[in-house]
């Protein structure tokens, strides 16, 4: 898959609007080793998941890369800069940390 052209600005803005959504959910949908699930039910799951979907990213592609760190599917995936990635990364990781989804963009958008 050819990476999609957005934004860092558009990242952010949707990583705040899918969080702002849904402020005080707290994901628990880990597989059987504690990852998260891009996709879960033929669905996005987790918090990237979400993001990802709405930006353009199939679930088929997204499901391929179950295990993989968010740093390095939105790297791998969106024309975004590394603080943008990271980003994404951060989230992902306060949200498996537990966190609400409110909490996981705290600081970050």
């Amino acid at each position: 898959m050819d990476k999609i052209n957005v934004s860092d600005e558009q990242v952010r803005s949707v990583l705040r609007t899918v969080a702002l959504e849904r402020p005080e959910y707290v994901y628990d949908e880990q597989d059987e080793d504690g990852s998260c699930q891009y996709v879960n039910n033929g669905a996005p799951s987790c918090l990237v998941g979400h993001v990802l979907h709405r930006l353009g990213v199939p679930l088929d592609v997204l499901r391929e890369r179950e295990g993989d760190k968010a740093l390095h599917v939105a790297r791998d995936l969106l024309s975004v800069s590394d603080v943008t990635a990271g980003c994404l990364n951060r989230a992902q990781i306060r949200q498996d940390d537990g966190e609400t989804w409110g909490d996981a963009i705290a600081g970050l958008v």
